[in-house]
């Protein structure tokens, strides 16, 4: 993270503006190969948050931040002697909800301080709204259920749905190549649609997000299929 102010720009700027900004880029890619992999530029919040960020990923410009991001943002809020100091606007109290406003609105980060250490977080998490808002896409929860059977259906049929997102659990559920699954994928290939694999997270400290699971998990999926006879079943079928 780094202030706005301290390479000339407001932090307020548009992303079209940011993204144009040649210069702005170069500087960031210099930050970003001596500090770190991903860059947020921080200013003053102008909407009753807690602080305005700007995110790089790694030199356009985020349309809004990333949840890691936000999380990484919400904790140096709440870190004497952050970047973050002077700018920051923090709520009292041992558990505290920072507001990081992005261009596209504001996540909410709730913190919990140790009372015997304010410079130790607890913990923090991330505040969503559980609202769906569908693009072309089905919520796929349960593999196999009927809930999910006739949510895909009805997507299909009433809103011209065009895929899916197929969110596997590698520490809980069955691998992709099982039968568990193939309820899902003969509707998939009876509307011809294809879906995306998107892994989840992991919470074993053993793991890093991005770096370890995520690569991992995509790696596992990509043998469970390539290794089964899930093809020979349906031929047709299509996972992006």
């Amino acid at each position: 993270m780094f202030k706005a102010s301290d390479i000339g720009r407001t932090g307020y700027e548009t992303v079209a503006q940011m993204n144009a900004d040649t210069e702005l880029k170069a500087r960031i890619e210099q930050l970003r190969i001596a500090c770190g992999h991903k860059m947020t530029l921080i200013s003053a919040p102008r909407h009753g948050g807690s602080l305005n960020t700007r995110s790089f990923i790694p030199q356009v410009r985020h349309d809004a931040i990333g949840v890691l991001a936000a999380v990484t943002v919400g904790t140096a809020c709440v870190l004497t002697g952050s970047v973050t100091e002077g700018i920051a606007v923090v709520p009292p109290g041992k558990a505290k909800t920072i507001s990081v406003e992005h261009p596209s609105g504001e996540f909410s980060v709730p913190l919990e301080i140790d009372p015997n250490n304010p410079q130790n977080v607890l913990s923090a998490a991330l505040l969503r709204t559980a609202r769906l808002i569908m693009r072309g896409e089905v919520p796929a929860a349960m593999y196999g259920s009927n809930k999910c059977i006739r949510e895909l259906e009805k997507c299909v049929k009433e809103y011209g749905n065009v895929g899916i997102n197929l969110h596997p659990e590698h520490w809980t559920s069955p691998p992709l190549s099982h039968r568990a699954w193939h309820p899902l994928y003969e509707k998939m290939v009876e509307h011809q649609i294809p879906a995306m694999i998107h892994l989840s997270t992991s919470c074993n400290v053993c793991f890093h997000t991005t770096d370890a699971h995520y690569l991992n998990a995509d790696t596992t999926a990509f043998m469970q299929c390539l290794t089964s006879d899930l093809f020979k079943d349906f031929p047709t079928l299509k996972f992006s």
